[in-house]
């Protein structure tokens, strides 16, 4: 939960709150502090996801000399009358809501996720009765197994008109009228390629059952659970099956919590606060160990590799010229 407060000359104060919306609330509570009152309202919309994000914004008037305080007690103050609140409130509403179900997906890369949504479509040729079954699961909008197939026939289409990769057919042409019909083509066939794509991602199932806040490298977003919560807005993590599947076994509503960061250490960057400070355990000085051995071995190899240099050279001469007189088995 984050909170954003501003205090006004007035005495009276602003904050604004962004979380999902998990229920209905509407309540009023009163904090006390040397007789002195601070009232403030909370409001939620009554259906869960409705809306992922709501900016709620509060009033209200200090009615004692807030002004000659500290500003740290200031922000402590509002801090635990806000909080309070929203706890009292949420205690208040419990019975009138489903129990949120949180789950936490935390990792490197593979949690963070590269896979690009549009792939899913190959569920739809593998064979399997699972992947029939997560088929189903994933694309409630919509079957494109068809619109597969048509693609695969222009993917196979493109590339025996361009060369593949990097379109070097069309590049090794002179320029005049063929070489602008060709691109023409190509360029035809890279755009249905693209409407393939966002026609799958489209397709794709959005709950609205499981909410996902997440941090995913540079993507972080929160909101209904979808294709778009990977390593951009058109890749996937675990969390989208897994989410997908939740909703599956539980009732109510879900909650995920993503926080993922690739090429980081678990021993390290993901140490709980607890643990021991980590230049000081038996880890590190092994891994620091083998650090500086690795790094003389490659000094010493800096210092032979000219001779190496030579020596490949031979065999690799002498091994060229095997191969010109050797059958076929030893080839």
């Amino acid at each position: 939960m984050r909170l954003f407060v501003e205090v006004r000359p007035d005495r009276s104060f602003e904050w604004q709150e962004v979380v999902p919306i998990i229920g209905s609330i509407d309540a009023r509570s009163d904090a006390q502090e040397s007789g002195a009152g601070m009232n403030f309202k909370i409001k939620r919309l009554r259906s869960p996801f409705v809306e992922p994000e709501l900016k709620l914004k509060h009033n209200s008037q200090f009615h004692h000399r807030f002004e000659d305080r500290p500003a740290t007690m200031k922000s402590n103050i509002i801090l635990i009358l806000v909080m309070g609140a929203l706890a009292q409130s949420l205690v208040d509403n419990a019975s009138a809501v489903e129990k949120l179900k949180v789950f936490i997906l935390a990792g490197q890369s593979n949690t963070v996720g590269h896979a690009r949504g549009h792939t899913i479509a190959t569920l739809y040729k593998t064979g399997k009765p699972r992947d029939a079954e997560l088929a189903r699961m994933v694309f409630n909008n919509g079957d494109v197994s068809t619109a597969f197939d048509e693609q695969i026939a222009r993917a196979k289409e493109l590339d025996k008109i361009s060369g593949g990769i990097g379109f070097p057919v069309l590049k090794a042409m002179a320029d005049g009228a063929e070489k602008t019909a060709l691109e023409a083509q190509i360029n035809k066939l890279v755009a249905e390629h693209k409407a393939y794509k966002e026609k799958v991602i489209d397709t794709c199932n959005v709950s609205d059952r499981v909410y996902i806040t997440s941090i995913a490298d540079r993507n972080t977003k929160s909101g209904k659970l979808g294709v778009g919560y990977g390593a951009d807005e058109l890749k996937l993590g675990p969390e989208y099956g897994f989410g997908l599947s939740m909703a599956q076994k539980v009732e109510g509503p879900i909650l995920l919590i993503k926080a993922s960061w690739g090429g980081k250490s678990l021993m390290y960057d993901f140490r709980p606060p607890s643990a021991p400070e980590f230049r000081s355990t038996k880890a590190y000085a092994d891994a620091k160990a083998k650090a500086e051995e690795n790094l003389a071995k490659y000094k010493e190899a800096v210092k032979k590799f000219p001779e190496a240099e030579k020596k490949y050279a031979i065999d690799l001469a002498a091994y060229q010229e095997k191969m010109k007189t050797a059958d076929e088995e030893t080839k």
